[in-house]
């Protein structure tokens, strides 16, 4: 049972670092209005921040961001929020649709 909290608490904190400084300190607040597998807000917000966290830094090794770029959370939300609007989808579709959008976004300095 401890494992289990200690692997929530740092799921938190990894969920916590991925939103931008800029983010918060804008007033957003994540308000997600889908589902990624049924899960609840900490799970799908976990589930985004997990995969902004490795695309970004699959993104700076590979040399597509700038000094300042990162792929955010925030950016995600408001992708997944405007494709799939009172769905609950799975997360290869939410990978898909994620990956269609970080392409576009950076296709001229990296794809």
């Amino acid at each position: 049972m401890q494992i289990s909290a200690s692997i929530s608490v740092f799921l938190l904190m990894v969920a916590a670092a991925a939103f931008s400084v800029e983010s918060f300190a804008a007033g957003w607040s994540p308000d997600l209005e889908f589902k990624i597998e049924g899960g609840d807000l900490e799970e799908s917000l976990t589930w985004i921040s997990g995969f902004a966290y490795a695309r970004d830094s699959l993104y700076r090794r590979e040399g597509c961001l700038g000094s300042e770029g990162q792929v955010a959370s925030k950016d995600l939300v408001k992708v997944l929020n405007d494709k799939f609007k009172g769905e609950d989808i799975t997360a290869e579709k939410a990978t898909a649709a994620l990956d269609r959008y970080l392409s576009r976004r950076y296709e001229e300095d990296c794809f």
